[in-house]
């Protein structure tokens, strides 16, 4: 009779401990950021547990538990795994750090805690209200990059990791909307509805290892003007905007004196060997 008891009043405790839950925030990031989601514990009390979980992942598994001091790998959700942690849990700071947020991270986290008692033996189950609850929105923001006539310039973007790459497309937005700065998928370029300004002058830096960032040979003034990277990755089925950059390409001072820039002479000394041949 008093076991049952017992047990009856740890599952209340634990059902009560936090009955009132926060309200949603929404916090921006872009893509490669470190954000915090703040969480803090009730001051004066150990933590025993920490439960941070999206609602919207279709498996079980969390984003982030802790509990007998420590962090439980073997019930995480393995996109999360080596990317988040406790700000500062002794102090009953609980905030989930996640680093190099990517789009797939937007979604609804929850908090969870429980505190005090000394039995830590026990694998609890959160059925609390969460204590505190964000909406995590991971949009491309717009980069400006400078360049000079006869640059070559690369315009940085990474993919998810973790996730083939299936297809990359580079367009610019003022460009006619059936043409493309580049296009890759079924691992290979597609030529098929490329602008021709941007033929034989464009590459991706190492898109087998996620980096999708566009290398733009010998960029001109033609070349201004606002570049978007959608990808398509494995497990999803549709584009995602990941990177937006501002290009401007501006003429920098000439050049005055005796001496040719190190690029000119050597394009001269091509051009002599070439007359010789």
């Amino acid at each position: 009779m008093s076991a049952s008891l017992t047990v009856a009043s740890l599952v209340f405790v634990l059902d009560s401990i936090f009955s009132v839950s926060a309200g949603q925030r929404n916090i921006p990031a872009e893509p490669e950021d470190n954000v915090i989601l703040t969480c803090r514990a009730a001051e004066n009390k150990d933590v025993i547990v920490v439960e941070w979980r999206r609602t919207d992942l279709e498996s079980d598994q969390p984003v982030l538990l802790y509990r007998d001091n420590w962090l439980d790998p073997d019930f995480q959700s393995s996109s999360f795994r080596n990317r988040v942690s406790l700000l500062d849990v002794k102090n009953g700071d609980v905030s989930l750090v996640l680093k190099n947020v990517t789009t797939d991270d937007c979604g609804t986290y929850e908090c969870r805690v429980v505190q005090g008692g000394n039995n830590r033996r026990k694998r609890y189950i959160l059925k609390t209200e969460p204590i505190s609850t964000f909406n995590l929105r991971v949009e491309a923001g717009q980069r400006n990059i400078t360049a000079e006539p006869g640059d070559n310039v690369i315009l940085t973007c990474r993919a998810a990791e973790n996730k083939d790459v299936i297809v990359v497309e580079w367009s610019r937005t003022d460009l006619e909307s059936d043409h493309y700065v580049l296009l890759y998928r079924d691992r290979q370029f597609d030529p098929e509805g490329q602008s021709p300004s941007f033929k034989n002058r464009v590459d991706l830096q190492d898109v087998k290892n996620g980096d999708v960032s566009l290398v733009l040979k010998n960029v001109t003034t033609d070349d201004r003007g606002t570049y978007e990277c959608r990808v398509v990755q494995r497990g999803n089925n549709e584009f995602m905007s990941i990177c937006i950059i501002n290009l401007r390409v501006e003429a920098g001072e000439s050049v005055c004196g005796s001496e040719a820039p190190a690029a000119s002479w050597l394009l001269m000394e091509e051009r002599n060997r070439s007359d010789v041949r």
